[in-house]
């Protein structure tokens, strides 16, 4: 564990527990990298807002009047929808506890997105990967560049945030702590076991956990990696506008 506490816009405690790494003994530290995994949205939704402020978007624009390969059925889904998991879109994940994708490749995700039935835009508030996909490409689109370089020029490097780093499982991140779950594992040790009644947790021990794996194209949805300095400076770079 490493944390912050913040009072006042000033950082009144900062300290690490524990290890990063139970195999090495490595302590973990300040400067400790974490999988930030969904927090990642938190970025999305700041550099999507970012071009509302320029001017470049809406909140109320279609998807598809901005990524016109998308499905004309999709028309009434809007930014606004993506960013608040309302679009009512088919997740691109199929086992949210083992991140199973239904592709690896993005245009193919879209192809079999289409043929799969819709839920109501607007109507419930359904966690959605498929959402900040699009949110991902929208930024893409407007703004000419890549996701990653996007995010680093407008938001990481105004805020000082100098560890973030993306990639999945497979990436090096320097720094990183390993992952490990007190969840039960299958049989094959291939997955985690998810029974009847979800995953099952354990009481006495738990595994090395390596399965954050990830295609590129989720970048905006679960990717950044990063340490507790740098949500620090993200929280302050907020703060200050």
């Amino acid at each position: 564990l490493s944390i912050a506490v913040i009072r006042n816009n000033q950082v009144i405690k900062q300290s690490a527990y524990g290890l990063a790494s139970i195999e090495l003994n490595v302590p973990a530290t300040l400067d400790t990298s974490y999988s930030l995994a969904s927090m990642t949205k938190i970025f999305t939704a700041s550099a999507v807002m970012l071009l509302v402020q320029d001017g470049k978007i809406s909140l109320d624009d279609s998807i598809t009047k901005v990524l016109r390969q998308l499905p004309a059925k999709w028309s009434h889904i809007t930014i606004r929808h993506c960013l608040s998991h309302t679009s009512g879109l088919p997740d691109a994940i199929t086992d949210d506890v083992n991140i199973s994708m239904i592709t690896g490749d993005r245009d193919e995700l879209f192809k079999i997105l289409e043929k799969m039935p819709l839920k109501g835009a607007g109507e419930n508030s359904v966690y959605n990967q498929t959402g900040y996909t699009i949110l991902g490409m929208i930024i893409e689109k407007i703004s000419g560049i890549k996701y990653e370089q996007f995010v680093q020029e407008r938001i990481l490097n105004p805020a000082k945030i100098t560890g973030a780093v993306f990639g999945d499982g497979w990436s090096i991140v320097p720094g990183r702590s390993n992952l490990y779950t007190s969840l039960q594992i299958t049989a094959d040790h291939s997955k985690l076991f998810v029974g009847k009644q979800g995953p099952v947790v354990m009481k006495d021990k738990i595994f090395h956990y390596g399965s954050k794996y990830m295609p590129d194209y989720m970048a905006p949805a679960g990717l950044i990696n990063g340490t507790i300095r740098d949500l620090v400076n993200l929280e302050n770079a907020f703060n200050e506008g």
